[in-house]
């Protein structure tokens, strides 16, 4: 049943509509008063008795100085008091009815004067109101009447119900009214993780914005929660976006006790379907479709003398035809009003997938950003249950059964996925038979459940194949269309002339329900169009249809490289679906663009998290390989975590030096998190969790407490790991229970932050961890007025950040705020934004601020007069800018002088980098000898977690002077000191480096080796003692090596050397068969990723192609 079918009994009701404001009945006692015109034009509407009795209500005893400003004498007032005493409301009806009647002045000019003084008697409640009555009476009731009643109308018969992606007989039609169920909604806030901003390789992964739930979409348009006109909603395939704006206009209709009962008019359109860029248009052919109640013309009147009372639901950014966006065409571009150039004072409301969420706040960063990411647990739960109304046995058996597998947990609470598995649990032909548990899985079973659905052979074994084939048949023939959609301006409405030559295709696809027919209005007329069931369908068959070139030849199976080249210039974030489709279809695609992005490279943090789905859609532990190594990873969500443990157990090298950030949400994240602790063990870096406590918080808290507990003792001790516990209003948590999971790990680095609780709650909490040290705590929302001096039982000299924002301190919590933090305090970090403090505030605690040395961030953001207040912390605390800019991860050192300079760097708090790598980069001078024993004494006072951080480059150079026994002694010590070691030679004679390669023993450690420009023809073999399972580059380039030095060569790198990453050999004197014979004995290197043997003696173009034929996985 189509949507239209579904709803053909929808009838428009005038129950609870949202009223015409502005001609509402008075109350049936209101005084008549002799001599006062009945309002007859529109204009003449704003000052009937109605209006002007209304203005007296809310008036009161202001009436009087009204009098006044409007000109009225003190005696006439008088006169007013004496003839109705005791009865305000009288009295100032009785001033505004003579006042209007002693006017020459226009209706307009006297409503124009009234709101001037109304204003200036401070009650611009009362001036709003006149001006609301008057754009309404301009307008005209009767056509903005006609316009709600026409959208009423089209709501009721077209979004009454829940949008059905998938539609079966098996599975019920869900009204919006009665089977709504609440999607969880994250705004994103004000604040950033400022705390790690000065981590050179971390930045983008950390400075990202802070999260905090909201309660209900309500908030959107609530002052108090999502607090702006202009709202981007973001959210993956078939998360829920397009339901929620349904259930918005649906509560809309109803009028009362919702947010949205304040505007008039609601419009919800589909920009997919806008045929040009007029957003009178879209609204005309599809709400109100082509009516001749209302013209054009009318159309716009209305929206612009009710702009202010006007919400719009822009749903699908990502599928708007390109053309509409960058059309000027008629009065309201859809791109102005996505850009707030027009319509200043409406309300924004725009929906999206992700990967246009940054497109859209770089073009206008004013929009508040909200995103959906799925159904908790709980209501999953229910959702799952309205699609068995009548046998609640086989949703528990679902619910049971998703509980209990772990890896499906996040996909099932995706809407979509949901109600797919509800179809796949009915259809499961043995009731032992698990369901998928990757996004593939999901969508091949759910697709070969519609055409067996459909598919009218008998299940014998013959006919099976028949179905296989008809499947393939379908797929392939969709999926060719599908793509082109794609590349081409994303289109996801096709003309049936686009499927000439398919009409089998087109057919069966119909009727399978993977297409739908729909008309859309295009001028004056309507044109039949086919779409995909949902967006992520067509997506599918595109991925079907590229995995199937591999299985062809020639030029079809070539069309699988041009159009992932096509995909990759597109973006591969925006066409993520078809990529994770893509590999988990085919292995052999997947190593194709594993390969591909490997090569186009990239430090983005969401392409290598889209890497290692990529991966874990394959299923093949053999592709991990082709990943890059990340010196920092980043994992959000059951999906991205499930993803990174299948990487990590898939026999890579172990990950030295990668830093993890991992965000929990659920009980289930925190359990993935100890299989993460158990993959990697001591080989972790560093570790931020950020654990946000839900409604399950104790559940959370009590698993983490047993993750750590159980966590590797090496992690432990060598204080790796930061917590970060985020408590909002709906988390269950317990103060007792976070304190008791604090006490296990309690060396470990901590930062709570609390928001949204009560005082009394606040209290509990640092009462409870007033006898643990802090490294960062922070209160949001939450009245701290008056007891600031209880969050000093938390300001130890452990405590580095605190945050005391929107908590309503003013003047008086002032000198609390000093007294808490005295003079000397080690803090780096406060944020005090959005309190109310007066500017001889700020200077007080300016002044006192500048006694903390370490101070590297002050901010006092929306507290008033910002200008003033930056002022003033520059000229009070001048150690701002120079402690925020000295933290550093990055020592170039090339004297005796700035060996130095390193030792005073490291002996001074707030000189290097709280996290990430630290980087020492020393090319040696003429005083070597000097600069070794410095660096070796500095280096050895170091803790162990600095020392964890820390890589030491060694360069030695033409110029450098040293004893060579001295450098080894050096090389050997610092490799086993630092975590990375690295030793460059560039231009030494062959004598010197082969003395030193010579006192050089198997102790040292080395990460790199690399010479370049020495003759090393003949001497490879005294290299030996340096190629270690440490070793992931080796760089021999401009060495003059020959095919006599390919023995040693092997000698030295034998076949399935362990760690070698990279080797370099380039611009040597090698023949063909040289090459050919290194290349052949690389095969079996496991982690090699990269290799150069660009020869002097061979075209390159020849080399590149024997290194493609022997190591096809390689960049060459």
């Amino acid at each position: 049943m189509d949507e239209a079918s579904a709803n053909e009994s929808g009838v428009a009701s005038s129950e609870g509509r949202a009223p015409v404001k502005g001609n509402e009945e008075g109350p049936s006692s209101r005084p008549s008063v002799s001599g006062l015109q009945v309002a007859q034009t529109p204009e003449e509407q704003c000052v009937n008795e109605t209006i002007l009795h209304k203005m007296a209500e809310k008036l009161g005893r202001n009436w009087k100085a009204l009098a006044i400003y409007l000109g009225i004498t003190s005696s006439e007032v008088d006169a007013i008091v004496g003839d109705i005493p005791n009865d305000t409301v009288h009295q100032g009806f009785n001033m505004l009815v003579k006042w209007t009647q002693s006017q020459s002045l226009s209706v307009k000019d006297q409503m124009t004067k009234l709101c001037t003084a109304l204003t200036d008697i401070k009650r611009v409640d009362i001036a709003n109101m006149v001006q609301g009555i008057q754009t309404s009476a301009l307008s005209g009731p009767d056509q903005l009447e006609i316009c709600q009643d026409l959208l009423f109308t089209f709501y009721d018969q077209h979004k009454a119900f829940i949008p059905k992606f998938i539609s079966s007989s098996m599975l019920p039609v869900l009204s919006i009214d009665d089977f709504y169920i609440p999607l969880q909604l994250l705004k994103s806030g004000q604040h950033v993780t400022r705390k790690d901003v000065r981590m050179k390789r971390t930045t983008r992964i950390l400075n990202r914005p802070t999260t905090e739930p909201l309660h209900t979409w309500e908030e959107f348009y609530d002052e108090k929660g999502v607090g702006k006109k202009m709202i981007l909603l973001s959210g993956g395939a078939g998360y829920g976006k397009s339901t929620i704006l349904v259930k918005i206009v649906r509560t809309w209709k109803k009028g009362e006790g919702s947010t949205v009962g304040k505007f008039k008019l609601m419009f919800l359109l589909r920009l997919d379907k806008m045929a040009t860029g007029c957003v009178l248009d879209a609204i005309y052919d599809q709400l109100l479709l082509r009516t001749d109640k209302l013209k054009k013309s009318d159309l716009k009147r209305v929206i612009s003398d009710n702009e202010a009372d006007i919400a719009f639901l822009l749903d699908g950014l990502d599928e708007i035809p390109s053309s509409a966006l960058k059309s000027k065409e008629g009065e309201y571009p859809i791109g102005d009003l996505l850009g707030n150039k027009v319509l200043l004072k409406s309300c924004v409301l725009v929906t999206t997938r992700p990967h246009m969420v940054e497109r859209v706040i770089k073009g206008f960063p004013d929009y508040a950003r909200v995103e959906t990411v799925g159904f908790t647990v709980k209501n999953r739960n229910k959702y799952i249950e309205t699609h068995f109304p009548n046998d609640l046995t086989i949703a528990r058996d679902l619910i049971s059964w998703l509980d209990s597998n772990q890896s499906l947990q996040e996909l099932s609470q995706c809407p979509i996925i949901a109600r797919m598995l509800c179809l796949l649990w009915l259809n499961r032909p043995d009731a032992s038979k698990p369901l998928p548990d990757k996004l593939t899985t999901v969508y091949k079973e759910f697709v070969e459940a519609l055409i067996k659905r459909c598919h009218s052979a008998s299940d014998t074994g013959e006919n099976k194949s028949g179905v296989q084939q008809l499947m393939r048949t379908i797929l392939e023939g969709l999926g060719e269309v599908s793509l082109q959609g794609l590349l081409e301006e994303d289109t996801v409405y096709f003309n049936p002339k686009d499927f000439a030559g398919r009409d089998v295709v087109l057919k069966n696809g119909r009727e399978t329900g993977l297409l739908q027919k729909e008309k859309v209005a295009s001028g004056l007329s309507d044109v039949e169009v086919v779409t995909f069931l949902h967006k992520s369908f067509q997506e599918y068959c595109a991925a079907y249809h590229l995995t199937s070139l591999l299985t062809k030849d020639g030029e079809q199976r070539e069309g699988f490289r041009q159009n992932l080249q096509n995909i990759i210039s597109v973006g591969v974030m925006k066409m993520q679906y078809v990529l994770r489709f893509c590999c988990g279809l085919s292995e052999e695609a997947a190593g194709l663009i594993l390969s591909q992005m490997r090569r186009k490279g990239s430090d983005d943090v969401d392409q290598q998290s889209l890497a290692r789905l990529l991966l874990f859609e394959s299923g093949s532990t053999r592709l991990a390989f082709k990943l890059e190594r990340p010196n920092w990873l980043s994992c959000w969500g059951q999906e991205q975590m499930a993803a990174l443990h299948f990487y990590l157990e898939s026999g890579i090298k172990p990950l030295k030096g990668t830093s993890f950030v991992i965000y929990c949400r659920s009980c289930v994240d925190v359990k993935m998190l100890g299989d993460i602790f158990r993959s990697c063990k001591s080989k972790l870096w560093t570790l931020i969790v950020e654990c946000v406590l839900s409604d399950q918080g104790v559940d959370m808290l009590q698993t983490l407490e047993k993750v750590l507990r159980t966590a590797d003792k090496v992690l432990l001790s060598r204080k790796l790991m930061c917590i970060k516990v985020k408590i909002f209003a709906e988390s269950d948590y317990g103060a007792q229970n976070l304190l008791k999971c604090i006490s296990h790990v309690p060396s470990q680095v901590w930062n709570i932050c609390v928001s949204k609780r009560s005082p009394e709650d606040v209290y509990a909490l640092l009462d409870a961890l007033k006898d643990h040290a802090l490294q960062s705590f922070s209160v949001d929302s939450v009245n701290m007025h008056g007891r600031v001096p209880a969050l000093g039982l938390l300001v130890s000299s452990s405590l580095k950040s605190l945050g005391i924002t929107d908590c309503e301190l003013d003047d008086d919590d002032a000198k609390d705020l000093m007294g808490i933090l005295p003079a000397g305090h080690g803090l780096t970090d406060l944020y005090l934004d959005d309190n109310v403090f007066s500017m001889d505030a700020v200077e007080a605690l300016a002044s006192h601020f500048q006694h903390l040395p370490e101070l590297c961030d002050l901010s006092l953001d929306n507290v008033g007069n910002e200008d003033r207040v930056e002022q003033v912390l520059k000229q009070n605390i001048p150690q701002l800018e120079a402690n925020a800019t000295k933290a550093s991860q990055w020592f170039p050192c090339s004297s005796y002088e700035d060996a130095e300079q390193l030792k005073q760097s490291f002996s001074t708090s707030g000189r290097v980098a709280s996290s990430g790598w630290i980087v020492i980069y020393y090319i040696m001078s003429e005083r070597g000898n000097e600069e070794m024993e410095l660096f070796e004494k500095t280096l050895s006072t170091l803790d162990e977690r600095l020392l964890g951080r820390l890589e030491f480059s060694l360069t030695v150079v033409e110029g450098s002077v040293y004893d060579v026994e001295q450098l080894t002694k050096f090389s050997c010590r610092l490799s086993s000191l630092v975590e990375r070691f690295k030793l460059f030679m560039r231009e030494r004679p062959a004598a010197d480096v082969i003395r030193l390669l010579d006192s050089v023993t198997g102790e040292c450690c080395l990460t790199n080796l690399e010479i370049t420009g020495t003759n090393m023809q003949g001497n490879v073999i005294h290299l030996a003692p340096l190629i270690g399972p440490s070793l992931e580059k080796l760089k021999l380039a401009e060495c003059g090596l020959n095919d006599d030095d390919v023995g040693y060569l092997k000698y030295i790198l034998p076949a399935g050397q362990d760690g070698l990453e990279e080797l370099d050999l380039s611009y040597n004197e090698f023949s063909l068969e040289a090459v050919r014979a290194l290349t052949k004995h690389l095969r079996s290197f496991r982690y090699l990723t990269e290799v150069w043997l660009w020869s002097k003696c061979v075209d390159d173009a020849v080399v590149k192609q024997v290194i493609r034929e022997f190591l096809p996985n390689l960049l060459a």
